[in-house]
C-alpha cells in the first residue's frame, strides 16, 4: 500500500477586511466613556492612532503574518513618537502618573498624559488586532470591556448606557467577522455574544450601582478623597460624588466649618497661601489675642471630634480658632497664623480631638470695631481706640490689593454697595447680602462657558458682571471688594458643616461630612474682635457673622437646603441613615459614632469582573465533563471530539481532512501513548464503518491518558490553554469520515 500524497498546506488567510474594522470600531467605542474622566484633546489623538495601526496591519498583512505585525508594531511607534513631549521617556511617565494619582476627574489632559493615552492606545489595537489575526476575537472582547467599565469603577457619572449599546455592537461584529468561517455552525457565535453581553451587562449595571471606590473625584486610582486646596475648586465641585469624606462632633451650639488651608496674599492679581510660621502640631498654638478695641470680648472653648477620615491628602480638617490638636498621627506640623494643619502622611485613617477658642462678641462690640485704612501718608492707627501699632501692621498685610482692584470694577462695586457704610462691620453685612441677594445666581457651568473659572481679578471682574459662578467667585469677590474699602480679608478652603446622621456618641449629634460639602469662604479680621467668617454664596448655608443687635449668640452656621434649580454640590446633602442603636452606639469610636457601612458593592463588582474572565475556562470545562461522561458510556465520536478540542488548546494542528489514524499519530508525537491514541481512532473507525458495530466500552481511560499525554508542558502555555480555550472560538471539525453512518 502507497503512502498518501502529502497534504498540501491550506492557504494562509488573512483576516477579512470586515474583522479589521470592526476591531477598529471596539476598540473606538470601549475608549469613549474615559472622556468622563479625561478632558478633551486626547481621544481624536487617540483615536488616529489607532486607525494608523489598524491600516498598517491591513497592507502589511499582504506580505505575509509578521509583516503585518512588523508594520503595525512601527505605526504605534510613530504614534508615540509623534505624541511625545520630551525630555525624557521617565520623566514623561512620571508626570503623567502624577497627573492620574492627583488630578481630578475630568482630568484636564496634558501633554505627557496625553503621550501615555495615545500610546496606550495604540499598544491595545496591536494586541486586538493579533488576537483577530488569530480567529480569537472573543479573547479581545474581554480586555477592551474592562476598558469600558473603568470609567464607572473610577467616577460613577451616568451609566454609559449608549455607550456601553455601541461597543456591544462593535464588539459582536468582530467577533461575527473574525472567526465564523462557512460551515461552522453557530456554537461559536453563541459562546461570544454571551461573553460580549455578560461583559457589557456587568459594567453597564453593576457600574452605577458602585460608590466612588472611595471617592474617587479624586485622583483616578486614589484609594480616598484628594481635593486641590488651591483656590481652583472648580474641577472638584463638578466631580463631586456626595461620599462620606468624615464624622465629625462637637460640644458648640452647632457643626463647624471645618478649613484645610487659607488664602491670605494677593499679589499679581491672584491668590496665594500666606506664607506664616510653622511648628509641630503636637506644640499647640498660642491662643487668640483680643486686643481691647472693641471692649472686652469673650472667648468660647469648644472641642471637636474628627474620625473616619479617608482624605488622601496631607491636611488635617480642623474648626476655626484651633488651639490644641490631640490624637492625631505623629509628624504632623501646624501653620501658626492662620492655624491650619499638614499630617506627615495622608489624612486616611486619622481621628483626633480639636480644642478651638473663637471669640463670642455682641453686636454692639462688632459694631465698635473701627476701621483700619492705608493712606497715602502711612499707616494710620486710633491710639485713642486702643489699636496698637503691632495689631495694625499685622492686620494691614490682609488688607494689600493691587491698584487695578481698587481702581476698577471690583473697586467701583465696592463703593457702590458698601461705601456708606459707618463701621467695617456694616459693610461687610452690606457685601454679604448683596452677594447672597437675587442679584446673583450659583452655578458651575457658566464660569466655564463665560471663560471665568477662577479666582483671580479678571475672572471676578466678569464674574460681577455675569453674576453667575460658585463659592470660589463668591468668596474672592467679597474678599476683594471688602480689601478694596479697606478691610483685611482672606479665604478659606475646606468644607461645610455636614449633615446629621441621627447617631450620638458621649451625648453628642455625629454628622457626616461628604465630598460634595466642599466649600471655600471669606473671613475679615476686625479690630479688636479678630477674624470673622462669612459666607456670602446664596444657597449654601446661613450666612455666617451675623449677629442680631439684641443677641450675643455665636453665629449660626446650619446648612439649608439650595433653592437653585441646578444642583449645587457643596450644599448637596447626605442621606440621613437610620439611627443607631443604643447598643450600637456605645461600641462606635469615642472620636465619631460610626454608623454601619454600606454593602461591599466594590467586592461585588470585582467577583462579577473575575466570572467574567473565567467564562471561557468554565465553559471547555462543561463541554468537556459532558463528552468524557459520553465516552465513559462507549460514545466514540464525543471521546474523538475532546481529544481533537484538546488537540487544538494545545496548539497542535488538526485539519478536517486527516483520517482518524493520521490525527492519532500526530497526538503520539506530541506525547499521548500511542496504545491509547490508537484505541480511540480504531473506536472511531468500528463506530463509522462496522454493519453491526460491537459496544465500545468506557474510553474514558483512553481519552485522559491522551489529553493528559498532550498537555503543554510549560506552566505559561499550560494557564492559556486552560484559560483562553481555543476550541471554543474554533472548535475541531471531526471530519468526513467521522460524520458517516
Amino acid at each position: 500500500m502507497t503512502d498518501p500524497a502529502p497534504r498540501r498546506p491550506a492557504p494562509r488567510r488573512r483576516p477579512r477586511l470586515g474583522a479589521r474594522a470592526a476591531a477598529l470600531a471596539s476598540v473606538i467605542a470601549a475608549l469613549a466613556p474615559l472622556m468622563s474622566l479625561l478632558s478633551s484633546g486626547w481621544f481624536v489623538a487617540a483615536g488616529a492612532a489607532a486607525a494608523a495601526v489598524a491600516i498598517a496591519g491591513a497592507i502589511g498583512s499582504f506580505g505575509g503574518r509578521w509583516v503585518g505585525a512588523v508594520s503595525q508594531l512601527a505605526a504605534a511607534f510613530l504614534a508615540a513618537w509623534w505624541a511625545f513631549p520630551g525630555p525624557t521617556l521617565g520623566a514623561v511617565v512620571a508626570a503623567a502618573t502624577r497627573q492620574l494619582v492627583d488630578g481630578v476627574a475630568p482630568v484636564a489632559v496634558e501633554p505627557p498624559l496625553r503621550f501615555l493615552l495615545v500610546t496606550a492606545t495604540a499598544l491595545t489595537m496591536v494586541a486586538v488586532n493579533a488576537l483577530v489575526a488569530a480567529r480569537l476575537p472573543v479573547l479581545a472582547v474581554l480586555p477592551l470591556a474592562l476598558i469600558l467599565v473603568l470609567p464607572q469603577l473610577a467616577v460613577p457619572r451616568g451609566d454609559h448606557v449608549a455607550e456601553a449599546v455601541l461597543f456591544a455592537a462593535c464588539a459582536l461584529l468582530m467577533v461575527q467577522a473574525g472567526s465564523a468561517t462557512p460551515g461552522r455552525g453557530i456554537g461559536p457565535r453563541v459562546v461570544a455574544a454571551s461573553t460580549v453581553a455578560v461583559a457589557v451587562a456587568a459594567g453597564a449595571t453593576l457600574g452605577p450601582a458602585l460608590p466612588v471606590v472611595p471617592a474617587a473625584d479624586a485622583g483616578l486610582f486614589a484609594r480616598g478623597t484628594s481635593v486641590d486646596v488651591d483656590l481652583d475648586l472648580g474641577d472638584d465641585l463638578r466631580s463631586a460624588a456626595g461620599t462620606e469624606i468624615l464624622r465629625v462632633r462637637t460640644d458648640a451650639a452647632s457643626a463647624p466649618y471645618l478649613r484645610l488651608a487659607t488664602h491670605g496674599a494677593f499679589a499679581g492679581g491672584a491668590w496665594e497661601r500666606s506664607s506664616t510660621e510653622i511648628g509641630p502640631l503636637e506644640d499647640g498654638l498660642a491662643a487668640p489675642v483680643v486686643s481691647g478695641a472693641a471692649g472686652d470680648v469673650p472667648v468660647a472653648e469648644e472641642s471637636t471630634w474628627v474620625s473616619d477620615v479617608t482624605l488622601e491628602n496631607g491636611y488635617l480638617p480642623l474648626p476655626a480658632g484651633v488651639v490644641a490638636v490631640t490624637g492625631q498621627s505623629a509628624g504632623a506640623w501646624a501653620a501658626r497664623d492662620d492655624r491650619t494643619a499638614t499630617s506627615g502622611r495622608p489624612a486616611a485613617g486619622e481621628t483626633y480631638r480639636a480644642v478651638a477658642q473663637t471669640p463670642d462678641p455682641t453686636r454692639a462690640q462688632l459694631d465698635d470695631s473701627p476701621w483700619l485704612r492705608d493712606a497715602s501718608e502711612g499707616l494710620r492707627t486710633r491710639d485713642a481706640a486702643g489699636i496698637s501699632v503691632a495689631e495694625a501692621e499685622a492686620a494691614a498685610a490682609f488688607a494689600t490689593v493691587d491698584d487695578d482692584v481698587v481702581e476698577g470694577p471690583i473697586g467701583a462695586a465696592a463703593r457702590e454697595v458698601a461705601g456708606s457704610a459707618r463701621t467695617p462691620y456694616a459693610a461687610l453685612l452690606a457685601l454679604q447680602d448683596w452677594l447672597r441677594s437675587d442679584a446673583f445666581t450659583y452655578s458651575l457651568s457658566t464660569p466655564v462657558d463665560e471663560g471665568f473659572d477662577g479666582s483671580d481679578a479678571d475672572a471676578i471682574a466678569r464674574f460681577l458682571e455675569v453674576r453667575e459662578g460658585y463659592c470660589v467667585h463668591f468668596a474672592s469677590a467679597f474678599a476683594l471688594m471688602a480689601r478694596a474699602e479697606g478691610i483685611p480679608t482672606r479665604v478659606a478652603v475646606g468644607y461645610l458643616p455636614g449633615t446629621p446622621t441621627g447617631g450620638r456618641v458621649d451625648g453628642l449629634s455625629v454628622f457626616s461630612v461628604d465630598s460634595g460639602q466642599l466649600h471655600a469662604w471669606p473671613e475679615a479680621y476686625l479690630v479688636g474682635v479678630g477674624w470673622v467668617a462669612f459666607d456670602p454664596t446664596p444657597g449654601v448655608a446661613t450666612a455666617q457673622g451675623v449677629v442680631a443687635a439684641e443677641a450675643s449668640a455665636a453665629p449660626s452656621a446650619a446648612p439649608e437646603a439650595a433653592p437653585s434649580a441646578e444642583a449645587e454640590p457643596e450644599a448637596a446633602q447626605t442621606p440621613t441613615p437610620p439611627a443607631a442603636a443604643p447598643a450600637e452606639d456605645a461600641k462606635d469610636d469615642a472620636a465619631g459614632g460610626q454608623a454601619p457601612r454600606e454593602a461591599p458593592w466594590a467586592l461585588v463588582a470585582l467577583l462579577a469582573a473575575a466570572l467574567v474572565a473565567a467564562a471561557p475556562a468554565i465553559a471547555r470545562r462543561a463541554l468537556a465533563a459532558r463528552r468524557r461522561a459520553a465516552a465513559r458510556g462507549g460514545d466514540a465520536r464525543a471521546a474523538w471530539s475532546e481529544a481533537l478540542a484538546a488537540a487544538v488548546d494545545a496548539g497542535i494542528p488538526v485539519a478536517p481532512a486527516d483520517t482518524p489514524r493520521r490525527v492519532a499519530a500526530r497526538l503520539a508525537e506530541a506525547g499521548a501513548p500511542p496504545s491509547d491514541a490508537d484505541a480511540l481512532a480504531a473506536a472511531l473507525e468500528a463506530t463509522v464503518f462496522a454493519r453491526d458495530p460491537a459496544p465500545s466500552g468506557d474510553l474514558s481511560g483512553p481519552l485522559d491518558a491522551v489529553t493528559r499525554g498532550i498537555r503543554p508542558t510549560s506552566a505559561p502555555a499550560r494557564a492559556a490553554a486552560a484559560i483562553l480555550p481555543r476550541s471554543l472560538v474554533r472548535p475541531p471539525r471531526l471530519g468526513t469520515i467521522a460524520h458517516r453512518g
